[in-house]
């Protein structure tokens, strides 16, 4: 079965721009590259540190920032190559659940209208269906329909995360982008928050890009996992694989961080020596180098690209063998 969603080369470059003429002294390269597939009703996490660009790459999927370079298949349509009429029918199969549920709400209208708002722009439904439709929204998220008549700051966060859900299933789409859907939340909130898309996901067949750098919390809701660093795919396997056996020692660092509940099972933290390289000067040859403790003379010269090392399990780095090259999630 063809994947819902393909995503080729994407490479999303800044450009910095000085003096009274705005001429182009350089570029910051927040995507540099990425490819992965989406399945119809599977979930990809896309993890990595701050600033490793995976925010970026969600919001150009639904071109909210136009890729430099790339390709991005949705459904047998080219999205790269949508003109804006048919972007705006696109964006009723793709939603996004933005980080913050708060400052992603308008403070000015109900949550009714909230909900709403996504119909009366596409023009869906009567007046009366849409009401009908916000009241079925509201339930199917955990809130009353007697709640759509207040405003977002009468609301805790989980609640306003629950409204910004209720209005990204609006549109009944088929596909929908979480950019750290839970990281604003207490931890008991968070768990409610991911039953609730895991929920919803069972209910409506959607599949789901959550964005996140918790491997803790993706780990309950991902089927397949891609970890990003400066722009780039390490590695990408199953969540099985990426907790069980990680190959990258990025994605090793980052595991040893997760906390465990049990102090008697606690596990050796790995520490990257040096910060993240800036991505407007990105390091030559494997952007993980300087901070790897197995890099080899290699590795600041040549570039890795992703491997499969395994049944579904691609790598990014020399330490493993040299099979043929293959896209991240295939």
């Amino acid at each position: 079965m063809d994947p819902l969603l393909t995503v080729e080369d994407l490479k999303v470059h800044f450009p910095i721009t000085r003096g009274l003429l705005k001429r182009t002294v350089g570029h910051v390269y927040a995507v540099d590259g990425v490819s992965f597939t989406l399945g119809k009703g599977e979930t990809l996490g896309l993890v990595g540190e701050s600033g490793c660009g995976k925010t970026t790459t969600g919001l150009a999927v639904l071109r909210l920032i136009e890729p430099t370079a790339g390709r991005i298949h949705f459904a047998g349509r080219d999205v790269t190559a949508l003109d804006a009429a048919s972007l705006r029918l696109l964006k009723r199969d793709i939603q996004f659940i933005f980080q913050d549920p708060y400052s992603s709400l308008d403070p000015r209208m109900t949550v009714n209208q909230i909900v709403a708002e996504p119909l009366v722009i596409h023009r869906v439904y009567t007046p009366a269906q849409q009401r009908e439709r916000v009241a079925f929204l509201l339930e199917k998220v955990g809130l009353t329909p007697e709640q759509g008549r207040r405003y977002p700051h009468e609301f805790s966060g989980g609640q306003r995360q629950r409204i910004g859900i209720a209005r990204a299933l609006a549109l009944n789409p088929d596909m929908i982008i979480g950019d750290e859907p839970v990281s604003a939340l207490d931890v008991s909130i968070q768990a409610q928050i991911i039953n609730l898309l895991i929920d919803l996901q069972a209910e409506f067949g959607l599949s789901y890009i959550i964005i996140a750098h918790d491997l803790a919390v993706v780990e309950h809701i991902c089927d397949r996992i891609a970890v990003m660093y400066l722009g780039k795919i390490v590695e990408t396997a199953s969540y099985a694989d990426i907790y069980g056996n990680p190959r990258h020692p990025y994605t090793q660092a980052l595991l040893s961080a997760v906390p465990v509940a049990d102090p008697r099972n606690q596990k050796q933290r790995i520490l990257l020596s040096g910060d993240v390289p800036s991505p407007i000067q990105p390091p030559g040859g494997c952007a993980f180098h300087p901070r790897c403790r197995h890099r080899m003379p290699r590795c600041s010269v040549e570039t890795p690209t992703l491997k499969e090392v395994g049944e579904g399990h691609a790598v990014a780095c020399f330490l493993h063998g040299s099979p043929a090259n293959v896209s991240a999630g295939i």
